[in-house]
């Protein structure tokens, strides 16, 4: 397959002054051109009458405005709605609609597959492929909307986005850097900095990076564990970096933004659930501005986990909020349709487990 033509989506204002003058076109007509691609979200340049034939003919045959598609979309009975994004080399990523109440939140994906290896997480099962560009991640958003508008009406509009999808999006910081200053600014998609949220497993220096850098944009780390021992077992990716360091550079990151950091913690049956494990966590993130979402573990068949019973969800939050941490159990959402990152990708591949050996494309 021919390599795609880049995309414009992701392009600062000033590099497409740039692109026009290198086409011989007036400098002017990149305000044209980034209004056409984020408020009327034109599909190709033909899509823009306002430009002249010969500018539109020569951006065609250097660029992109529009090159995912919705691939297959499979609906909750809470309203959940998941869908498979088919990507311009035929790779695919997901990516999550979730209504409540007045909140229309979008959670997506940054790479096709992670290197990260969670044991609890479907998208470790796919590995790693590559990258997504700024420009996927914003198309993501569109068909997102586009979806929401259909289905739920012309006052859906997306509330909140949520960089917790597939793959580590601080592992593809500069991608991620020109998806976000797009999807905040004015002369993009507009999304208010703190209705955008960044998940991470937690990459020290990324993540002192991104707070200098966004300081209004919140941060989530997904710890998943109170201590090295038992993070090592179920976060790989932990043996390089320690708690500790991700823990010191969430203070930095509160110390340099002066917004809370959110702690991530999937409850796994058995595995960090336990009284015993709070307790830990409580002391680990002593004297740290953060809040705490508990998620209980949505179940996939390939994976060797389950979710703890409510009466030890509860006692877990209690052994926290007793130690003066802000706590929230997350709702869980789509379970009916496999909506934990990496499902419907993995199902759609027929694939089980990593060690089978079938990795899928």
């Amino acid at each position: 397959m021919p390599e795609a033509r880049p995309s414009l989506l992701g392009q600062s204002p000033e590099e497409i002054e740039a692109l026009c003058l290198k086409l011989g076109a007036e400098k002017y007509r990149a305000t044209q051109i980034v209004s056409a691609a984020y408020k009327q979200r034109s599909k190709t340049f033909d899509d823009i009458p306002a430009l002249p034939k010969q500018l539109r003919n020569s951006l065609a045959q250097s660029h992109s405005l529009r090159l995912c598609r919705m691939a297959e979309v499979i609906r909750s009975a809470d309203e959940t709605r998941r869908f498979l994004i088919a990507l311009p080399d035929d790779e695919c990523v997901e990516s999550v609609l979730i209504p409540d109440g007045g909140r229309l939140t979008l959670c997506l994906s940054t790479q096709v597959g992670c290197a990260m290896g969670c044991r609890f997480c479907a998208s470790a099962q796919i590995g790693f492929k590559r990258n997504l560009n700024a420009g996927e991640m914003i198309e993501e958003i569109f068909l997102a909307s586009e979806l929401a508008t259909s289905e739920l009406g012309d006052s859906a509009e997306l509330t909140n986005v949520v960089f917790m999808g597939t793959g580590e999006p601080l592992a593809n910081y500069d991608q991620l850097s020109r998806a976000l200053t797009a999807i905040n600014a004015k002369w993009g998609l507009g999304i208010g900095a703190r209705r955008i949220t960044v998940s991470t497993i937690g990459l020290p220096a990324a993540m002192i990076r991104f707070a200098r850098e966004f300081p209004q944009i919140n941060i989530a780390v997904s710890l998943h564990a109170p201590d090295d021992a038992t993070r090592n077992q179920i976060v790989p990716a932990n043996i390089k970096t320690g708690i500790k360091a991700v823990l010191t550079a969430a203070k930095q990151c509160y110390e340099t933004a002066h917004r809370e950091v959110t702690i991530e913690y999937v409850l796994l049956e058995g595995v960090n659930s336990s009284r015993v494990d709070a307790r830990k966590l409580a002391s680990a993130l002593r004297g740290l501005r953060v809040n705490v979402n508990l998620i209980p573990f949505n179940e996939a068949p390939a994976l060797p986990f389950a979710a703890p019973p409510p009466a030890v969800i509860s006692a877990f939050r209690e052994e926290l909020e007793r130690r003066g941490l802000n706590v929230h159990i997350r709702r869980s959402r789509g379970s009916d349709i496999g909506a934990a990152c990496g499902q419907l990708r993995l199902a759609r591949s027929g694939q089980t487990t990593r060690d089978s050996g079938t990795e899928s494309s």
